[in-house]
């Protein structure tokens, strides 16, 4: 059986994890959810063509550890695709549209990020790049606990996760103003993880120390629930990068906790802790972007008025707040922002035109990164402090703001700062092998 074939088995072993999570936990939980609802409406027809749609992306994905393209495909299945097949294949009202635009964001992605053309660009990379990437990691850190200590969010911090969302909006409120709604998620998302991971990298406690504090201060101020998890994500990333491995691992892996968390929740009644670790973070990003196709589906198409084109493009979203308009129209009684990932964001914007053009600009970072890995930067370095804001491009945002505020485009300056003539291939005593071209 070929690496290629083991993959797909374990992608499917995934999905079918998925599919027993909603069919034992989420249509129990949240059937009558009031935004994103779960129900099954079982077809066995719709539910074996939901395994082909899966099998057809994992059939060219890259899911090598040593390919930028591994890390970032595997996001994008884990958080968008392959929850959109389960939703599909468990429920028949549910068009195959979504997913094939799913699909075709990815395929798009993986074209831009592994053609090679006639002539490559040598990237040259710095000298003594760590040092000054340490100090900007430090200098933003700062810049956020003097932020946070002068508008007084530091001294109003809470802890108690089931009271995150009493909290949220008037501490986000207070310190994500201006230009330092940038720098505070710069330094939440990209600076303090890579602090963590060249901490790991060095065993040294004091930055690990550092970086730890640094993520416990960013749950009690911006009550986002991901920076109490950030640091094991690095951690993961910091032992199993030590030696190659293929991400059909991460599949078999991610399926046995999944249904482990499944059972775990039905035994015990965690309510709480299944809506979080199963259903928001991986259902409702698949959910919206459902909802967000089947919106722009009956309705004109944005062509970036909304924002980006805003001063010379004039029709009926000209500076509207898309995730709000969609919400209002889920549940016009709520103040609700419903967001979408690249797939419903790009849609809105220009249809299939757009879902493809959104899957390029993400394939041409991956792309980026996969030069710089074959340039000799460790892909640990890239796996610390992309992981998240891939999951975020694909699921959760539209993909200028995945870019730019949560540090797609920072992340990748940071590799390349890493990659100066010292850190080649490093990690620890080991030395990689050339990166995998599966």
């Amino acid at each position: 059986m070929s690496d290629r074939w083991r993959y797909i088995a374990a992608g499917v072993f995934f999905k079918i994890a998925l599919d027993i999570s909603y069919a034992t936990y989420l249509t129990d939980a949240f059937a009558n959810h009031f935004l994103t609802p779960f129900v099954i409406n079982f077809s066995i027809f719709q539910y074996l063509e939901s395994f082909i749609w899966l099998a057809l992306v994992l059939l060219f994905v890259p899911f090598s550890s040593r390919s930028a393209g591994g890390l970032a495909f595997f996001s994008g299945i884990v958080f968008l695709y392959a929850p959109v097949a389960s939703i599909y294949g468990m429920d028949d009202d549910r068009s195959r549209y979504t997913l094939f635009l799913s699909a075709l964001a990815i395929g798009s992605a993986y074209l831009v990020s592994a053609t090679s053309s006639m002539r490559k660009v040598k990237i040259a990379l710095p000298n003594n790049g760590r040092k000054y990437l340490l100090t900007l990691s430090i200098f933003f850190a700062v810049l956020f606990l003097l932020n946070a200590a002068i508008s007084g969010a530091l001294f109003g911090m809470n802890f108690d996760i089931g009271r995150v969302y009493e909290f949220r909006s008037d501490l986000t409120d207070t310190v994500d103003i201006g230009l330092f709604a940038y720098t505070n998620l710069w330094a939440q998302k990209v600076f303090t993880p890579l602090i963590l991971a060249i901490g790991l990298q060095r065993k040294s406690a004091w930055m690990i120390g550092l970086a730890l504090a640094l993520h416990v201060i960013y749950f009690g101020v911006s009550q986002q629930r991901s920076h109490l998890f950030t640091p094991s994500l690095v951690l993961i990333a910091y032992l199993l990068y030590r030696k190659e491995f293929s991400y059909k691992d991460g599949f078999v892996l991610l399926g046995i906790i999944l249904l482990v968390l499944n059972l775990v929740v039905l035994a015990l009644n965690l309510e709480v802790f299944g809506a979080l670790a199963i259903r928001r973070s991986l259902f409702v990003g698949a959910s919206a972007t459902y909802s967000w196709v089947n919106y722009f589906a009956e309705n004109p198409k944005v062509f970036f008025a909304d924002n980006l084109l805003s001063p010379v493009v004039s029709n009926e979203y000209t500076r509207v707040f898309l995730p709000r308009l969609v919400g209002d129209f889920l549940r016009s009684d709520m103040d609700i922002n419903f967001n979408s990932g690249l797939v419903g964001a790009g849609f809105a914007q220009l249809g299939v035109v757009g879902v493809v053009v959104y899957g390029s600009i993400i394939g041409a970072f991956i792309r980026i990164n996969r030069r710089l890995i074959e340039a000799g930067v460790h892909p640990y370095i890239p796996a610390a402090i992309l992981f998240l804001p891939y999951r975020v491009a694909w699921a959760d945002a539209d993909l200028l703001t995945a870019l730019l505020s949560h540090g797609i485009i920072v992340g990748t300056f940071a590799v390349w700062l890493f990659g100066s003539s010292r850190n080649l291939a490093s990690m620890g005593s080991s030395t990689i092998k050339q990166p995998a071209r599966v």
